[in-house]
Parts: structure tokens; C-alpha cells; sequence
């Protein structure tokens, strides 16, 4: 069973050599709540494959053919191109270190590589093995996965070698979890092992599953790719295992990761989507432009810009899944200072901006309640933004937009007539603004200064000579 299923990886991966050329140079195309974007390698047929989000901010890949680690800005520009020193290094994976260097493996020449962000390499033996894959362990050494010897590894940040565990099951994509243990892929099997190098083994429920991706989520389970079982499994750290069926049949799930939206990430390498799973377990599919049949081989991350980042083993390309930006909001209070109650003490016109900043996308279903800070009412409220405006009443606590909708690179406000019966600095603030299409607003706050109203002067009359 082994030696049958590295098999059909390595078979997997000479199909990464028969493919890449044919779909370099691919257009975009779009999204439910977004664009996947398509940027080519610079280097022909060069197969990116490993992903990850770098020190510096910038994209970091593994080029399996090409035979180079690559890095790319958030805006798609291409930066660099690092020759690893040995050649047909065949390196699948990379990730950030705790030194602030970038580590990958080079499963073809048995090495663990170093990067420094200003290109340097340096490669250390592996100890034997053919290293598949490597993360940063919370005791700040790195640990990688031996695929095709069931092993796991420990390395310090000086390349020393500082202990080889051998698993009693396969061993493919590692990941820490919150409980402190490694966990890992492991064909039918979702594997993990104590610091002290006790393993474990929880079989998945549905056969020939062919798990080979896992990741931790910000739930504190880890999530994991089905294969063959076409399904997205949860697991958590006590062993309960929970799976969600793929919409698309055979769509050939492998690489998964948390997102900054809350969610896990995932590729369908033969369907040619990417998918989104809620914590709840619910799946949308995003497709993927012009992957007529399978690109073996396909990894995500979250980069620092909030959208996901991905490699599709055959397109040549490190692809993104650009997100519509969210609305950007602001407040201001005219007058700035409001006195209490009586005369003369209002309104202060609060007004809530709304601005719309992409260039060819509208944002829909807008929505924020703004619920204001004790000592402040309005009277009276109006927008230019559509949708409903809630209350209606005389005298209100709070205001409710939804269903507003802004044009590209457009704006429109809501305003509320304020007056307050409290003195003091207050701090109102709309909560966040969601859409229906896009990222969720950061929320809109300012500052109003409420005054006590002074008494009305003195009647004089000749009688009282005003004493």
C-alpha cells in the first residue's frame, strides 16, 4: 500500500512536467465575491507549487521544475527568482521561519533549504530523507514530513538534525495544532504526535479517503482534504472527526488553509475550483478560469493583503482570489459641540459617509447599525444611499441602513439630526459595514462635545438695578 500510493503521487507529479506549458499565460475571470487573478511565472514551464506569505510582506513559492524560489508582490508584480543551488531539487514546500527566513524542501536531492528574504540559500542534508513538506513547530525549531519513508523530523535553525520519528502510518502535509501537537495527513488517517513522539491515529470515516493536506483554523480544529473521498474534513483536537461533502463531484481536493475572513480555503485540482468552508461547514465553489482536466498538484495560503493566494500544479501561474474591496466609511458631527437640552441646543448634523472603492464593481446589500452612545438622540434622518433607513420614530437610539448600494468609485451618506441630554465627550460609531459581495467594512467613528447649557442672565429692571 505504500509503495502504491507514493506511486501514484510521483506520478501525479511527472504529469506537473506534461502540463505546464500548455495553460501559461491564462486570463482572469470572475468570482462570486471576487476576481481569481492569474499572474505567469517568469520562468517558462517552471510548475509553482509550495505557497506561502513571506516576512516581507510579499508572495513566496516553490518552483518544482524551474528549480527556483519566487516571490511576487500583493499587486502581482514578479520580484525575484532565486536559483536553488542543486539541481532537480524538486521542492514542494515553503514556509516562514522563526529566524525571519523562509524554509522549503528539496524532496528530489534529500535537502532542507534556507532563504533569507534577500535571496541567500543555504541546504542542509535532511538526514536520510526525502523531505514532502515543513512547517515552524512552536518550540521554534522546523519540522518536516519524509513521505516516502513514513517519517517525522526535527531540525533546528542552524540545520542541525535533532530528532527523526518514525510514524506507524503515512506521513504527508503537517501542521501544529492548538493543543500543542503535530498533526498530519496520513492517507486514511488523520495521524498525530505528542512532543515526546507518541503517535495516534484516527481512521477518517469514509474509505480510500486519500487524505493528504491538512491545516489548522481559527475554530482551534484542524481541517483537511479528501482526495479520492471528494470531502472536507474537521477534526478536533480530542479526535472527533466531522466531513462535509464537495458540491462538485470528483473534484480532487488538495491544498487547504484558514483565510483572514474566518473561513478554510481549499483546491479542486479537477474540477478547477477553489472552495470556501465555513466553521459550520458550509461550502461555496469559486471557479477557476479555463482547466479543461486535471493540474495535479495545488496549494493556498492567506497572504497579507486578506485575499488567498494559490498555485494550480499545470497553469505555470501563482493565482490570487482577489476580493471586492470593502466600503470605506467616515463621520463627522457639524456643529462639533452641542449644548444639553433648552435652547440653542441643536442640531448637530451627524453625517455618515460611505465610499465605494473599487474601480468597476458595485457594492450591494450595505448595511451598519449605528447605536448611539448614552446622552445623544436623533430627531430626524435622511440618506442618499437607497435601501431602507430605520427607525421612523420622533426620537430615536439608534440608526439602521440596509440594502444601499454604491456605485464603482462612488459614494453616498446617511444624516441624523442629534441632540443630546448628557454632558460630555461622546463616542458614536456605526459597527462594521457589511455587503452582500464584498469584504466587511471597518467601522465609522467621531467625537462630540456636549455642553451644559448656561442659565439665562438676570431680568434688570430700574428697581432691581439687576443686583
Amino acid at each position: 500500500m505504500k509503495n502504491k500510493l507514493f506511486a501514484k503521487r510521483k506520478q501525479r507529479a511527472c504529469a506537473l512536467l506534461l502540463s505546464s506549458a500548455v495553460f501559461a499565460g491564462l486570463a482572469s475571470a470572475p468570482a462570486i465575491a471576487g476576481n481569481i487573478v492569474q499572474y505567469t511565472s517568469p520562468t517558462a514551464s517552471s510548475v509553482p507549487y509550495g505557497i506561502t506569505s513571506g516576512p516581507d510582506g510579499n508572495i513566496w513559492f516553490a518552483e518544482y521544475v524551474g528549480n527556483k524560489i519566487g516571490t511576487l508582490g500583493t499587486d502581482g508584480e514578479f520580484l525575484h527568482e532565486f536559483p536553488i543551488p542543486t539541481a532537480l531539487s524538486l521542492t514542494t514546500s515553503i514556509t516562514p521561519g522563526p529566524d525571519g527566513n523562509l524554509w522549503f524542501t528539496e524532496y528530489g536531492s534529500g535537502k532542507i533549504g534556507k532563504i533569507t528574504t534577500a535571496g541567500t540559500i543555504t541546504e542542509y542534508a535532511a538526514g536520510g530523507v526525502k523531505p514532502y513538506w515543513i512547517t515552524t513547530g512552536p518550540d521554534g525549531n522546523m519540522w518536516y514530513s519524509a513521505a516516502d519513508s513514513y517519517n517525522i523530523v526535527k531540525m533546528s535553525t542552524s540545520g542541525a538534525i535533532l530528532g527523526l520519528y518514525p510514524s506507524p502510518t503515512a506521513v504527508y502535509q503537517i501542521a501544529f495544532g492548538s493543543d500543542g501537537n503535530l498533526w498530519f495527513a496520513a492517507v486514511n488517517a488523520i495521524g498525530k504526535m505528542t512532543p515526546a513522539g507518541v503517535f495516534t491515529a484516527y481512521p477518517v470515516p469514509t474509505p480510500n479517503a486519500l487524505v493528504m493536506e491538512i491545516a489548522p483554523g481559527h475554530d482551534g480544529n484542524l481541517w483537511f482534504t479528501e482526495y479520492s473521498g471528494n470531502k472536507i474534513g474537521k477534526i478536533t483536537t480530542a479526535g472527533l472527526i466531522a466531513e462535509y461533502p464537495i458540491p462538485t463531484a470528483h473534484g480532487d481536493s488538495e491544498g487547504i488553509s484558514s483565510g483572514a475572513d474566518g473561513n478554510m480555503w481549499f483546491v479542486e485540482t479537477a474540477s478547477g475550483n477553489v472552495g470556501k468552508i465555513t466553521p459550520a461547514g458550509v461550502i461555496t465553489e469559486y471557479p477557476f478560469p479555463n482547466t479543461p482536466w486535471e493540474n495535479p498538484g495545488a496549494q493556498i495560503v492567506s497572504g497579507p493583503d486578506g485575499n488567498m493566494w494559490f498555485t494550480f500544479g499545470g497553469t505555470n501561474t501563482v493565482d490570487t482570489v482577489r476580493f471586492v474591496d470593502a466600503p470605506v466609511a467616515s463621520m463627522t458631527f457639524s456643529p462639533s459641540i452641542l449644548k444639553v437640552n433648552g435652547t440653542n441646543s441643536g442640531p448637530s448634523v451627524m453625517t455618515v459617509t460611505l465610499t465605494n472603492p473599487n474601480s468597476s464593481t458595485w457594492l450591494t446589500d450595505v448595511a451598519f447599525t449605528d447605536v448611539f452612545p448614552s446622552g445623544l438622540y436623533g430627531t430626524a434622518l435622511s440618506t442618499s444611499c437607497g435601501g431602507t433607513l430605520a427607525p421612523s420614530a420622533q426620537s430615536f437610539t439608534f440608526a439602521k441602513l440596509s440594502g444601499a448600494s454604491i456605485p464603482p468609485n462612488g459614494s453616498c451618506w446617511v444624516s441624523v439630526d442629534m441632540y443630546a441630554n448628557a454632558t460630555g465627550r461622546l463616542t458614536n460609531s456605526t459597527g462594521p459595514v457589511t455587503t452582500g459581495n464584498a469584504l466587511t467594512g471597518a467601522a465609522a467613528s467621531a467625537v462630540i462635545t456636549v455642553l451644559q447649557t448656561p442659565p439665562p442672565p438676570p431680568h434688570c429692571t430700574p428697581i432691581t438695578n439687576c443686583n
